[in-house]
């Protein structure tokens, strides 16, 4: 996802630089998209590989507004409607230097850490993902008691990595 190959970070989760305010000393490979506060976001994602991608949004249903070949040229169908989806497929791009596109939008109102990925394990593992941080200024109050219940789980996770690696580098985690 813009040219950058996420590589996920196990024990240094994008959540906790979230609450204390570091996203923007992350490495560029977590690919952090931090959305401030917008209250919609809408994503152009162009494939230009042959392999088709089930693209998936984690904590919303994201509105399809296109899909095609080619460039898109900013045309929504059905906007009084679009169609909602949790998964949607990108086709294979028909040529090396023509893609295929697809045209995302979803209501930023879920605050949090979520990732935007493709839905192939394996190509979420080569870098096929991006977190996305939403309604950040709102998370420290929607999820102060969720981040007292994960805190003993990540002490744990903590520890126990610490007797050796348990997942290769290249392990996307979802």
């Amino acid at each position: 996802m813009n040219n950058v190959s996420f590589r996920a970070d196990f024990n240094d989760p994008v959540l906790n630089h979230a609450f204390d305010s570091t996203l923007k000393t992350l490495p560029i490979n977590r690919n952090v998209w931090n959305l401030g506060t917008a209250t919609e976001a809408r994503v152009v994602i162009y494939n230009y590989n042959d392999a088709p991608h089930p693209i998936h949004l984690h904590g919303h249903n994201m509105q399809v507004l296109n899909l095609g070949m080619g460039k898109w040229d900013g045309s929504i169908v059905r906007a009084s409607n679009p169609q909602r989806r949790d998964v949607q497929v990108m086709p294979p791009a028909p040529s090396a230097t023509v893609p295929s596109f697809l045209v995302i939008q979803w209501t930023a109102n879920n605050p949090g850490v979520w990732a935007l990925h493709c839905h192939f394990a394996w190509h979420s593992s080569l870098g096929l993902v991006t977190t996305v941080v939403e309604r950040q200024s709102l998370m420290q109050s929607v999820l102060q008691n969720a981040a007292m219940t994960i805190s003993p789980v990540c002490q744990n996770w903590n520890a126990f990595t610490q007797k050796g690696p348990l997942l290769s580098d290249t392990d996307s985690g979802l």
